[in-house]
């Protein structure tokens, strides 16, 4: 069988599944982030109770490394900032602290979400750079054996 045998693909075709490609793995990424909304909604809609308490839990540090001369925190630190204000300022700023101490675990869970969906976007990406690599070097060995074939 010869070469002129095989029907090669013209640029556009090449281009059209280039776009089809792209599109794809677009439209899965906006899945992937659709799907992790959703389910951030959920636990914000449920008010974050069991993750506070999950992340107040993963705080403290361990018992070897943790110093003597600093014991663990009793009161939150918004509480502790409310404090240490003049009374005045207190009664008017204190919707404001209570506000903040319930969005920080809320807080703290989107920032550790999308820390761990940047990682996971990170490895897929990697797993398809290294197929493509992969392939692109099958395909560069099927060139160099059909070159030497002529």
């Amino acid at each position: 069988m010869t070469i002129e045998h095989f029907r090669y693909p013209k640029h556009e075709e090449i281009d059209a599944l280039m776009r089809a490609a792209r599109r794809d793995r677009a439209e899965a990424i906006a899945r992937l982030f659709r799907d992790a909304f959703r389910g951030l909604a959920g636990l914000i809609a449920r008010g974050l109770p069991a993750l506070a308490g999950a992340r107040a839990r993963q705080r403290t540090p361990p018992p070897e490394i943790s110093s003597a001369k600093e014991p663990p925190m009793a009161e939150s630190f918004w509480k502790a900032a409310a404090a240490s204000l003049p009374p005045h300022v207190q009664r008017r700023y204190a919707h404001l602290f209570e506000a903040a101490e319930r969005f920080e675990p809320m807080l703290d869970f989107v920032l550790t979400a999308r820390g761990r969906a940047h990682r996971a976007l990170a490895r897929a990406c990697r797993g398809l750079a290294d197929a493509l690599r992969n392939a692109a070097r099958a395909l560069d060995a099927a060139a160099w054996r059909l070159m030497l074939t002529r």
